[in-house]
């Protein structure tokens, strides 16, 4: 279900590194949707940590999500993106990416 909801925020702001406009305000909701949806994917990944849970079809699960995460960060680092560092957004954003760091590298 949550992969279904990234894929189009996800692939509007690829669209948005291709392009220099000057309107932040689409780029500010996209970033707070992401972080909230990394925050997601990160607790996700805690909760395995937490539960030993290794089922064969959860691993699926966290290998789809933590993909589209590692997908975003290629994204972030890239075009206009890269220049947006000083931006709030982009700051929330870069430390949900921190935190699903930290929960991957516990649960893996």
């Amino acid at each position: 279900y949550i992969i279904n909801i990234v894929e189009p925020i996800l692939q509007t702001y690829t669209e948005r590194a291709q392009l220099q406009t000057r309107d932040n305000s689409e780029l500010f909701v996209l970033e707070s949707e992401l972080a909230w949806i990394v925050h997601i994917i990160a607790a996700i990944l805690k909760i395995k940590q937490c539960t030993g849970c290794s089922a064969d079809s959860q691993e699926v699960i966290d290998a789809e999500l933590s993909a589209r995460v590692l997908r975003l960060i290629n994204v972030t680092d890239s075009g206009l993106h890269s220049q947006r560092y000083g931006e709030v957004s982009k700051q929330r954003l870069d430390r949900a990416i921190l935190t699903f760091f930290q929960h991957f590298r516990k649960s893996y």
